[in-house]
């Protein structure tokens, strides 16, 4: 609330005056005389009767006076219409007052949690997983290939080399359709071998771009299954498998860089991957007994396509099995 002293007070007051603020507690101003005297003998008594409680500068007096009560309710007395109170003219400014929330949107709405809330929607299975690091996985490799699925020139002995492979990281490929093979991948591909091919998975462990070799069997008479476990984590989530089909000239199957952790970063519950046959583009040979004959300079890697009375198979189909990668 805002009062204007008498007038003979501001009278007083030159236009160049220094005002001064006196505040506080219980503080009062006595009038020592009180009847009716003439302008100048009011001036005069407020000259000698007026006390502040600080010294006025250069005979300039202040004379805006802040009498507060002991509440938290103030009363501020403005000496003329001069008086500066820009930004708190009647205004009062509280936050948190009565324990409300001041953080709003401006539309009434509370931007915290409110107490009992929970604003936390997820599901808490993915939550826990993408806590995860690490998971274990378990490939099994289904073999269907047999004399009543792929009739023609089927061969006796039909089987896989062991299963082969790494965990690795988006760094690192292994083999990949339409490039050359590795010499790994051709010893793997031609006679099932698997020494070269883990010398090369060994050297990129080294090197920090894979996490582990994957060693398993193979299936000694198809159709039959194998598997093998492993362990990915966040880094290298990527799987690499490979098995050769046998006998053939250099046909395999196998999956590279197959990921395992989804677009909402979670580990992957389980995939099922239709086996196709690939040619590792090292030998010339164009049904399973065929003899050697190596190709020079090497094709790229591409699905078998073998027309009848070769095989059975185009574009790597019908499909020598499945792949079934499941979370353990």
């Amino acid at each position: 609330m805002q009062c204007k002293l008498p007038s003979y007070v501001n009278q007083f007051v030159q236009f160049n005056a220094l005002r001064g603020v006196y505040s506080g507690c219980g503080m009062f101003v006595q009038l020592q005389r009180t009847a009716v005297l003439s302008q100048r003998t009011r001036v005069n008594h407020m000259k000698r009767h007026f006390r502040f409680t600080s010294a006025a500068t250069a005979g300039l007096l202040a004379t805006t006076l802040v009498l507060g009560g002991c509440g938290s309710d103030s009363t501020t007395l403005v000496a003329g219409p001069s008086a500066d109170n820009t930004g708190t003219d009647g205004d009062m400014q509280s936050s948190n007052e009565g324990g409300m929330d001041t953080d709003s949107t401006g539309d009434g709405t509370d931007t915290g949690t409110d107490a009992g809330g929970d604003t936390d929607n997820s599901n808490p299975d993915s939550a826990s997983q993408n806590n995860e690091f690490e998971a274990r996985y378990r490939a099994t490799f289904n073999s269907t290939w047999s004399a009543a699925t792929h009739p023609t020139n089927f061969p006796d002995n039909p089987h896989f080399s062991p299963l082969t492979g790494a965990v690795h990281s988006e760094q690192s490929r292994v083999w990949e359709l339409g490039q050359i093979a590795s010499d790994g991948i051709e010893e793997m591909a031609e006679s099932g071998g698997t020494g070269i091919l883990k010398t090369e998975l060994q050297s990129i462990i080294d090197e920090g771009r894979a996490l582990s070799l994957i060693e398993g069997g193979g299936i000694a008479n198809s159709p039959g299954s194998v598997s093998v476990e492993f362990t990915i984590n966040r880094d290298n989530s990527l799987v690499t498998l490979v098995s050769m089909m046998a006998p053939s000239p250099d046909w395999f199957i196998g999956v590279n860089g197959l990921p395992l952790i989804d677009q909402n970063g979670d580990f992957v519950s389980s995939i099922t991957i239709d086996a196709r046959l690939y040619d590792s583009g090292t030998d010339s040979g164009t049904r399973y007994t065929s003899a050697d004959e190596d190709t020079s300079p090497r094709s790229p890697i591409s699905l078998v396509s073998s027309f009848p009375p070769e095989s059975d198979f185009m574009d790597g189909a019908p499909f020598a099995g499945q792949l079934v990668v499941e979370k353990i």
